[in-house]
């Protein structure tokens, strides 16, 4: 009797997103990304675990995750690419059976969107990221004139300057000549109940002691800002400063050309 109880208790977790001990956020859903990008003809792959959350009570605050939410690249010449692993609109929408889900924080109580990510995570359903999203979290549908899509770290150990990228040719944000910029080889998302994790510890550890300058939704520092909440002692008197790479932009209507 008391190992039917505990099997139906481990069938019914295995189904179910991660608890989490946080008390003002929970966890509705967790996939698992693989990606490999192509930089000057050289491929490269990393992986990570990500959730989508949301608030347990209304605080006004959005809930994310500190571990999973930044694919490094490390390249054959020790510099580091680094992409943000949160998934783009329209991949949340397919993972949730085609229904409207924010893909970093929603609504306060449980319903079929929910449902519907708990039978992707049963079911182990895979999305192929690089048709629904411009790499990873940007939708095909607009242009961001908010950021990059990622970043080039001048050295994966120390970095000293930093220059970011997008996928397509972002006429906001276009730093870098095409011969050189990242190309999605191939990107998957695997719904499946796993804790969050990353490769930045093991890849790059001393971006977690970088303080990255520049406008903070332009920089790294936005998409680092969650997984250094892991490393609040990284910061003082270890911590180190890394600029934005002098470059020239081509002018696009209405901006400066001068970044």
């Amino acid at each position: 009797m008391v190992g039917a109880i505990a099997a139906l208790a481990i069938a019914y977790e295995k189904d179910q997103p991660r608890f989490s001990l946080n008390p003002f956020c929970g966890v509705r859903f967790a996939y698992r990304l693989n990606v490999t990008i192509e930089v000057k003809g050289e491929k490269y792959s990393s992986s990570a675990t990500g959730e989508l959350q949301n608030n347990r009570i209304s605080t006004g605050g959005v809930c994310r995750q500190e571990i999973g939410s930044v694919l490094p690249f490390r390249l054959s010449d020790n510099r580091l690419v680094v992409v943000y692993a949160g998934l783009c609109r329209a991949a949340v929408r397919e993972f949730a059976g085609g229904q409207d889900a924010e893909p970093w924080d929603s609504g306060l109580k449980a319903g079929p969107i929910d449902d519907a990510f708990k039978t992707a995570m049963k079911e182990h359903k895979k999305l192929d990221i690089a048709q629904l999203c411009v790499g990873i979290s940007r939708d095909r549908t607009g242009v961001d004139r908010a950021r990059y899509d990622g970043y080039f770290l001048d050295s994966a150990d120390e970095p000293q300057t930093w220059r970011g990228f997008s996928f397509d040719d972002n006429p906001y944000f276009d730093g870098i000549s095409e011969t050189e910029r990242p190309r999605i080889v191939s990107a998957v998302a695997e719904a499946t109940n796993r804790p969050p994790e990353d490769l930045l510890e093991k890849v790059a550890p001393a971006t977690l002691k970088a303080h990255f300058g520049g406008e903070w939704s332009e920089s790294p520092a936005w998409m680092f800002f969650d997984r250094r909440m892991q490393h609040q002692s990284s910061y003082g008197e270890n911590e180190f400063h890394v600029p934005e790479e002098p470059h020239q932009l081509p002018k696009a209507p209405g901006f400066p050309a001068t970044r």
